[in-house]
């Protein structure tokens, strides 16, 4: 009994960790202490808070209040957040991957959006995965790119089942797909 009540008494301490480094940071952004703040925001960035991995690459970003400008670390910071599900994190992050042509990291993060939900992600890595000789991974990420909305997406989904399982049944139900979409 003792035991149960030592682990509830644990896990009530680490689930508030999350919470106390956030609203810590939060209070010394207020107080102007910049530096204490991005501590708190980094930590609490790990700690799975897309706010404070957004709070951690502004003050990266912004290159004031003493704190040294890193655009790398900000865009660490926006790649935390895309992983934990902010899309518009994954939309910036991709595109400072891309400029500096980083093609494993931009793959890492289109796997995030798509995970999170973006067809047109899922369409991209569709795209840049394609090989004729392992083309499933590609067929899997198209078809969810067609029923996440992505007309494209289905296109190239019923391209390959044609060209490597022409009597698929999933066939039918991308034309399908593919029919409503072009309906809207």
């Amino acid at each position: 009994m003792k035991q149960i009540g030592l682990l509830v008494l644990v896990l009530l301490a680490l689930s508030g960790c999350k919470q106390n480094n956030l609203e810590k940071a939060n209070k010394l952004y207020q107080k102007r202490d910049f530096t204490q703040a991005l501590f708190h925001y980094e930590k609490a960035c790990l700690e799975g808070e897309i706010y404070a991995c957004k709070m951690s690459a502004f003050l990266h970003q912004e290159g004031k209040h003493s704190i040294p400008m890193s655009k790398a670390k900000a865009i660490k910071a926006l790649e935390f957040a895309c992983q934990y599900g902010d899309l518009p994190s994954c939309k910036i992050t991709l595109r400072a991957y891309n400029l500096l042509h980083l093609k494993d990291l931009s793959q890492k993060v289109l796997g995030y959006s798509c995970q999170g939900g973006d067809a047109t992600s899922c369409l991209q890595l569709a795209q840049t995965l394609y090989n004729p000789k392992d083309y499933k991974p590609s067929l899997e990420l198209a078809t969810k790119s067609c029923y996440g909305g992505e007309k494209r997406g289905c296109k190239l989904a019923i391209a390959l089942l044609e060209r490597f399982e022409p009597k698929s049944s999933s066939l039918n139900g991308l034309q399908k797909q593919l029919e409503l979409l072009l309906q809207s």
